[in-house]
């Protein structure tokens, strides 16, 4: 039994000077997250401290900090952190540990303006709608905009959807959707009625 006891103290003790685990956070890093470096345990030990080494893509930045933030890091790059843990007196090393290296992911492109108003307007005008596109990764990539439902005679002239107003009243629905070379896209829906008294978009989202 006192066998038993002591080797759990003991135990306890070369666990207490051990790293157990190094994670980070968020589990998915964009340029627009600072990235965490977790360890477990969360506290050093007394008389201990932990000494943070960042990895981007291989080559340390000299930042002694759990955290990371985003400005040192790019779309594609693979970032990772080294932890030690260290006596505070001696400056030993008595446990090293590294997470495991994680993709910066691509940013998907963003619709930043809304339909304009096309109230005014009579059936034979057209409607035009300037699609403004925001893509945060650096550099920004190439957007490609396509309109995926859309009425009849409505059409792309580069960013800006045009639409000659028909004659015939009632609502058209319309998809456009914003596309990055890496998968990354978004999608804007809208309406247009058309009405005896009013032509407007609704149900902009």
């Amino acid at each position: 039994m006192k066998r038993s006891i002591f080797l759990l103290i003991f135990l306890s003790l070369v666990m207490g000077q051990k790293i157990q685990q190094v994670s980070l956070k968020p589990a998915k890093i964009t340029q627009k997250t600072d990235v965490t470096a977790v360890v477990v345990p969360a506290a050093a030990p007394e008389g201990y401290r932990y000494i943070f080494t960042w990895f981007v893509n291989g080559k340390a930045i000299r930042i002694n900090s759990p955290v990371l933030p985003s400005s040192y890091f790019k779309k594609g790059d693979f970032v990772w952190v080294a932890v030690k843990l260290v006596e505070k007196d001696t400056g030993k090393t008595a446990d090293y540990a590294e997470s495991l290296r994680v993709k910066v992911l691509n940013l998907p492109p963003d619709i930043i303006s809304s339909p304009p108003s096309a109230k005014g307007l009579k059936p034979g005008d057209t409607y035009e709608y300037p699609i403004v596109v925001k893509d945060e990764d650096d550099p920004p990539d190439k957007i490609e905009i396509k309109l995926v439902k859309a009425p009849e005679g409505a059409f792309l002239d580069g960013n800006t959807l045009k639409w000659k107003l028909p004659k015939k009243t009632g609502t058209f629905p319309f998809v456009i959707e914003a596309r990055d070379p890496y998968g990354g896209k978004c999608t804007l829906s809208f309406e247009i009625s058309i009405g005896k008294k009013k032509v407007l978009p609704q149900g902009t989202e």
